[in-house]
């Protein structure tokens, strides 16, 4: 016998079912209600200056792109290794110069917008040759270009060799088939693909709105949350988005990346108060030991070093005897020790000692700091500034931060102490020291370099001549010489032995610093699971959950 009940319950929800599809009703049924929302807040450091993932600069904007856009790989949230993201299996030829790669079919480009996130249309292989075009476009001018040149006339065409870019060794051979074809082989291309260069952007909002495509009013995303709002000077706010494939085990509805500083003790309080569940920046150095014994502090060694950048079109460094001196008269493990405090390693190599067939090529081999000194000294005078006399005062440029004014402060005093030079600390914020350095406005600068890839070219092709990232004036012709050829070197130990020269030259001409290699330093509440300190500092907050009992009993106002 038939239940006329049921019957009726089925047509009632058949109807509404009907009414959604066209839009008339339950058009927010992905919204959750303000009291049933699960909220993430995140503390991201100072403020980005990009959203836009092919000119995105600073570990910030990563942080925030990878939650966002998505590319052929990504990185595993936990070990950092390149994992399938868009792509479902790829091939390649015996020499590694062509690769073809299938998509997978489910996932779409998305915008938020009037309370709700809506699907616009699928992502496809014609997706992958408009962005690699676009990165590698004279006129986008990416700092990051650079990471295609391993795509065959990449290079050329940004450099404006070339005019036409279906010359660019990409192309989609069916909606969800594309190849690329290298300039050589490339058996570690996997390692490039997750970087937030090879995100894929949409073709739509960027012809029609320009640089404008990445407003909240016009931007398009494709990753496990779509974008809806940039409070300047406070936050960027990321939503669920319900249409893409891992939608179903994403808990948070809502993130906020929260600009509050890089080693900020305001950043400490909010996190003790409940306000932040998830820090990325190190806390300073003076909370490290306490957050430690706390249980909120995640650390794992990290592919990063500290450095000097030194502005070799300045007339005082022109001379490598002075550049060389600097980098001799630093006491590194007094900086680690008293200044990082947690597990830092001094370093006198660019490149850490951390990948498997690479020797580090260090500035020194001397480990004594005294006889460093004298070295130090002897090329100082042999430079023509014996014991500093005659050297003008510069500036040391850092973006503010505690703990990197304690790090400039600490290599002031200890290049006046050991050479008689006068070197003035000078801070500026985030955006405006990005601006000083890229704009050659600076004698001296903090810098640092987390890798992008499990690759040690990643620290050294950016100091190719004019290379997007390369603020120093370095170029050598057969350093760059070097790097181009390790491109495409398949055979593995050879091209170890190409970037072992090129880091050697980069040291003996020393228009960088080694410092100290990083350590990965998050904070993260006792309520979040799946959230892990990785040696790439990348982070997918769709694996993140956050026992919700446990926050209300820990933070019971909140």
């Amino acid at each position: 016998m038939l239940n006329h009940k049921f019957l009726r319950k089925k047509f009632l929800m058949a109807t509404i079912c009907a009414l959604s599809l066209t839009g008339i009703g339950c058009s927010k049924q992905d919204t959750p209600s303000e009291s049933k929302k699960v909220v993430l807040n995140v503390q991201n450091g100072e403020e980005i200056r990009h959203l836009d993932p092919q000119l995105a600069t600073g570990i910030g904007s990563a942080h925030i792109g990878v939650n966002l856009f998505a590319g052929l790989y990504e990185y595993h949230h936990k070990t950092g290794v390149p994992e399938k993201d868009l792509v479902v299996s790829f091939t390649k030829n015996k020499s590694s110069t062509e690769w073809t790669f299938k998509l997978r079919k489910d996932v779409n480009w998305v915008k938020h917008e009037n309370g709700t996130v809506t699907k616009k249309r699928p992502v496809t292989a014609h997706d992958v040759v408009f962005s690699y075009k676009r990165m590698l476009s004279p006129e986008l001018a990416s700092e990051y270009a650079y990471m295609l040149y391993v795509i065959k006339n990449g290079q050329a065409y940004n450099k404006g060799k070339i005019k036409n870019a279906d010359e660019i060794g990409v192309k989609a051979l069916d909606d969800y088939t594309v190849k690329l074809t290298l300039e050589g082989p490339v058996p570690t291309l996997i390692s490039y693909l997750p970087h937030h260069s090879f995100h894929l952007v949409p073709k739509e909002p960027i012809l029609k709105h320009k640089e404008k495509w990445i407003t909240k009013e016009n931007i398009w995303t494709n990753g496990p949350f779509a974008f809806k709002d940039w409070k300047l000077k406070d936050k960027i706010v990321l939503v669920k988005n319900p249409h893409h494939p891992m939608s179903k085990d994403v808990q948070a509805d809502e993130v906020n990346f929260k600009f509050i500083g890089a080693y900020s003790t305001d950043a400490v309080r909010a996190f003790r108060a409940g306000k932040i569940d998830i820090d990325y920046m190190s806390p300073p150095t003076s909370e490290i030991i306490p957050l430690k014994k706390s249980g909120n502090l995640v650390a794992a060694r990290q592919l990063g070093t500290y450095y000097i950048m030194v502005n070799t079109k300045k007339e005082a460094f022109k001379d490598k005897r002075v550049r060389k001196a600097l980098g001799l008269a630093v006491d590194r493990k007094k900086i680690v020790k008293y200044i990082m405090k947690a597990g830092q390693q001094a370093t006198y190599s660019l490149v850490p000692n951390a990948f498997q067939g690479y020797a580090p090529q260090p500035l020194t081999k001397n480990d004594n700091y005294e006889e460093r000194l004298k070295e130090a000294k002897k090329l100082m005078a042999e430079a023509g500034y014996p014991d500093g006399k005659g050297f003008p005062e510069v500036g040391y440029l850092y973006n503010t931060a505690e703990t990197h004014q304690k790090v400039a402060v600490s290599v002031a005093k200890q290049w006046e102490n050991a050479l008689g030079v006068k070197i003035k600390p000078l801070n500026q914020e985030w955006k405006v020291y990005l601006n000083s350095r890229k704009s050659f406005d600076y004698d001296l600068a903090r810098a640092g370099w987390v890798a992008d890839m499990e690759d040690p070219i990643n620290f050294l092709d950016m100091f190719v001549t004019d290379g997007g990232n390369n603020s120093t004036g370095f170029s050598h012709e057969k350093y760059d010489e070097l790097i181009g050829k390790a491109r495409i070197e398949n055979d593995l130990q050879k091209r170890s032995k190409m970037l072992e020269e090129a880091e050697k030259i980069l040291m003996d001409e020393v228009p960088v610093i080694p410092l100290f290699t990083y350590t990965s330093l998050n904070l993260k509440q006792k309520y979040i699971s799946g959230f892990y300190a990785n040696k790439l500092d990348q982070h997918a907050l769709k694996y993140v959950k956050i026992d919700l009992k446990k926050r209300k009993e820990m933070f019971p106002s909140l």
